[in-house]
């Protein structure tokens, strides 16, 4: 991979971690919401699918140290 391209992904990647991280937030204040507000048992499907995006954006995290690494020895 060329300087440009790594350059380019590594945007791409810090944006959309940062969307997940965005929609992590409110999909858990959705859980607290439906936990504490209105009674209802929905707050482990948000909870299991916050987790699930959390876990995706650690391993854009990780790729994104990947790739810097590879920009750094080019």
């Amino acid at each position: 991979m060329d300087n440009a391209t790594i350059e380019a992904t590594l945007k791409d990647y810090l944006r959309f971690v940062g969307t997940l991280i965005i929609l992590c937030c409110y999909l858990y204040t959705g859980s607290l919401i439906s936990l504490y507000i209105y009674h209802t048992s929905t707050y482990e499907i948000l909870l299991l699918i916050t987790c699930g995006l959390l876990a995706l954006a650690f391993l854009l995290i990780g790729r994104i140290v990947n790739l810097k690494r590879m920009r750094d020895t080019e």
